[in-house]
């Protein structure tokens, strides 16, 4: 896969990931908050991998 498609992807995935995030949160259980929390550390990873390709 070429590198301007793997960021097209990482952006992608940071979008969707915010949405999840915001509609968990808006859900407000306690369950949904735990996966609220795993969503932020895979939105921390796919942040962090995006930063470390910037050009």
């Amino acid at each position: 896969m070429s590198p301007e498609m793997l960021k097209y992807s990482r952006i992608m995935r940071i979008v969707v990931l915010l949405f999840f995030i915001g509609y968990l949160l808006w859900q407000g259980t306690g369950l949904t908050y735990f996966f609220a929390a795993v969503c932020a550390l895979f939105l921390a990873a796919t942040c962090y991998q995006l930063w470390q390709s910037r050009d």
